[in-house]
């Protein structure tokens, strides 16, 4: 039988459950609201979102995009006399474009350097493949990655060991993407 000081002691114990829950619920509602403002607000809006098209960016817009991308991009860095155009496809693929002249986001033409990243787990071993093909010309690059092209064609094709990204880099001219890559103009978006 229960008396009237376990009635009180259950009342009690079901008050602070009540208060613990109704806090706890407090606290989710208020991380919800400061997540829903910084996500909403300039600093922490994202750069792009896949499939949302092309957009000129800043350097500092690209770096902070690769940051908060959870996949690698890779560039040419930047070039004097040219603006970034940054496309996230919905399939993840990166190209970081170099606009010259006064040509505008999406311009639908090849006459501009691109670099494209995309995400494939065995990006290393596939430009392997390619690099032992009859018409293949190969190279290694710093960080022990390994170009390949097709002499008449305008893109390179590097791997790394390790990483899960296929890189192309596409020039206008012949034997300029050859060039930058060789160079090591092409790297990480840091």
């Amino acid at each position: 039988m229960a008396t009237p000081a376990t009635h009180a002691e259950a009342d009690g114990s079901q008050r602070r459950r009540r208060i613990t829950l109704v806090a706890a619920l407090l606290t989710l509602a208020g991380i919800a609201v400061v997540l829903a403002v910084v996500l909403s607000s300039g600093d922490g809006a994202p750069v792009t979102r896949p499939g949302d098209g092309p957009k000129t960016v800043s350097p500092a817009e690209l770096r902070r995009f690769a940051a908060d991308g959870g996949q690698p991009v890779y560039w040419a860095g930047e070039r004097a006399g040219a603006r970034l155009e940054l496309t996230d496809t919905a399939q993840r693929n990166v190209f970081v474009r170099y606009l010259t002249g006064g040509a505008a986001a999406g311009v639908p033409s090849p006459a501009y350097v691109t670099v494209g990243t995309y995400p494939k787990t065995d990006a290393y071993a596939t430009v392997r493949r390619q690099s032992v093909k009859k018409q293949a010309r190969r190279a290694a690059i710093p960080g022990g990655g390994l170009a390949v092209w097709n002499p008449a064609s305008r893109s390179v094709y590097i791997g790394y060991p390790g990483v899960a990204s296929l890189i192309e880099v596409y020039a206008p001219a012949d034997g300029q993407a050859v060039r930058l890559v060789r160079d090591g103009a092409i790297v990480r978006v840091r």
